[in-house]
C-alpha cells in the first residue's frame, strides 16, 4: 500500500497526468484529425493511426501541440485559468506560495486534482473546437471546390457535429468550474489556517527525534547488538535496557561491569557503523503528513540527544525544516536525560509555558523528563518495541499520535 500511494503521489506531484490529460490528449485530438481527414481508405487509416500513436506520444509532438492549443485557447479567451478575482498575477502568486508553505499532503494533491481538471478540460475543449471547425472547413471546401460531384450533407454527419458542439459545452463549463473550485479550495484552506491561529492559545509539542520522527531504532540496536559481540550475555542485555531508555554516548554503559577501554572500543564500533548507515534510516511512516497538519496550530520543537547536523539534515530532506520553531540537543545543556534541562530551554525559546507544552517520547527517560519538568507526555512505541514504561500505554502510529495531540490541545 505504501509503494501503491507514492506511485499516485508521483503521478500528481510530478505532474504527470496534467500532462498527459491536458497536452497530449488535446493535441493527439487535433492531430488524429488531420491525418483522418487525409484521403485513404477510412480502414487503413485507422490501423496506421494506432500504429503511428504510440510514436508519435513518444516523440512529444502531441505534447508540444498541446501548448499550442492551450495558448490558443488563452488568446481566444475560452480558456480561464482563474477567477476574476485573482486576475492580478501577485496576487495569485503569493497565494500558491503561502498554500504551498502550510497545507498538508493530502491539501495538496486535492488543489492538483482541481488543477489537472480544469486544464485537461479546457485544453480539450479548445482541441475539439478546433476540430469542429476543421470538419466544417473541410466540408465547405468539398462544395466550393467541386460542386455538382460534392457529396450531400448526412444526419450523421450533423449528429457528430452536434454531439462534438454539446461535449465542447460541457467541457468548457468544467474547466471554468474546477477554475474557481482550484483557487477557492486554496484561498478556504488560507483563511481556516489563519482563523485556527487567531483562536487557538499558543501550545507546543516537544518531539524527540530517533524512534519518534526518524525510524532509527530498530537499526541502531541492530548496531549495538553487533557492537556487545565483545561482552556477555547479561552486559549485553544491561546494555540494550540502557538503549531503549534513550541513554547515549557514556551513559549506555551505566550498571555495566566493563573497563573503560572496552567501553571505548565498543562506543567506538557503534560510532563507525551508525555513521555509515545513519543517512539511508526513513522517517517514520505518517510522520510528515501529521506534523504538517500539526504545525499550524501549535509551536513543534525537537528535545534530543541525536547531533544538530544529523536532524537539521534529516529534517530538511525532508521538507520538514520549517515546521520546527526550535531544536535542542544535549550538547546544548549542561544536564542531559532525563534532567528536564532541555526542555526548560524549549519552553524559554518558545514563550509556552509547561501546562500547555506536550512531550512526545519513546523511552522511560522522555517520560522522566517531561514529569519533572511539569509537562504531558504521550508515549509513542512502533516498529516491534518491546521496552516496558511503566504505567504508560505506547501510541504505535502517527495517524493515532497526531489525533492524541489535537484531543489534548488547550481550548481557550
Amino acid at each position: 500500500m505504501k509503494e501503491i500511494s507514492k506511485i499516485f503521489e508521483s503521478l500528481y506531484g510530478d505532474f504527470l497526468l496534467r500532462d498527459l490529460f491536458a497536452k497530449i490528449v488535446p493535441g493527439f485530438v487535433v492531430l488524429a484529425t488531420v491525418f483522418c481527414l487525409h484521403d485513404a481508405d477510412r480502414f487503413e487509416k485507422v490501423i496506421v493511426l494506432f500504429n503511428w500513436a504510440a510514436i508519435l506520444l513518444a516523440a512529444g509532438v502531441c505534447w508540444i501541440l498541446g501548448f499550442g492549443i492551450q495558448q490558443l485557447g488563452e488568446l481566444t479567451k475560452l480558456l480561464k485559468h482563474h477567477p476574476k478575482s485573482f486576475d492580478d498575477s501577485k496576487k495569485r502568486y503569493g497565494l500558491r506560495t503561502e498554500f504551498d508553505r502550510f497545507a498538508s499532503d493530502k491539501e495538496k494533491k486535492q488543489t492538483e486534482r482541481y488543477a489537472v481538471i480544469k486544464e485537461s478540460t479546457g485544453n480539450l475543449a479548445t482541441a475539439l473546437l478546433v476540430v469542429i471547425v476543421m470538419l466544417v472547413a473541410n466540408r465547405l471546401y468539398e462544395v466550393i471546390s467541386d460542386p455538382i460531384y460534392a457529396p450531400d450533407i448526412k444526419i450523421d454527419e450533423i449528429a457528430v457535429l452536434m454531439l462534438f458542439g454539446a461535449t465542447d459545452y460541457l467541457l468548457w463549463r468544467a474547466s471554468r468550474s474546477h477554475a474557481k473550485k482550484h483557487y477557492v479550495f486554496m484561498e478556504t484552506a488560507h483563511e481556516l489556517r489563519k482563523d485556527a491561529g487567531r483562536q487557538l492559545t499558543t501550545s507546543a509539542a516537544i518531539f524527540n527525534f530517533d524512534g519518534i520522527i526518524l525510524d532509527t531504532m530498530p537499526k541502531q540496536e541492530s548496531l549495538w547488538r553487533s557492537a556487545a559481540s565483545k561482552i556477555d550475555d547479561t552486559q549485553t542485555k544491561r546494555l540494550l535496557e540502557n538503549f531503549r531508555r534513550g541513554k547515549v554516548g557514556a551513559q549506555i554503559f551505566e550498571n555495566l561491569s566493563i573497563s573503560t577501554i572496552v567501553q571505548h572500543e565498543l562506543l567506538e564500533q557503534y560510532n563507525r557503523d551508525w555513521l555509515e548507515n545513519r543517512a539511508k534510516v526513513q522517517l517514520v511512516w505518517g510522520a510528515v503528513e501529521a506534523l504538517r497538519e500539526l504545525e499550524p496550530r501549535m509551536v513543534l520543537a525537537i528535545a534530543s540527544s541525536a547531533p544538530r547536523d544529523y536532524i537539521l539534515d534529516h529534517l530538511n530532506k525532508n521538507g520538514l525544516g520549517d515546521l520546527f520553531s526550535t531544536v535542542v540537543t544535549d550538547k546544548e545543556v549542561n544536564r542531559a536525560k532525563p534532567d528536564p534541562e532541555m526542555l526548560y530551554r524549549i519552553a524559554g525559546k518558545t514563550g509556552v509555558p509547561a501546562s500547555r507544552t506536550i512531550m512526545i517520547g519513546d523511552s522511560w527517560d522522555d517520560a522522566k523528563m517531561a514529569e519533572q519538568a511539569g509537562m504531558e507526555f504521550i508515549l509513542f512505541q512502533h516498529a516491534n518495541r518491546t521496552d516496558i514504561v511503566p504505567n504508560l500505554k505506547p501510541v504505535t502510529a502517527w495517524k493515532d499520535l497526531k489525533n492524541r495531540i489535537l484531543r489534548w490541545l488547550p481550548s481557550e
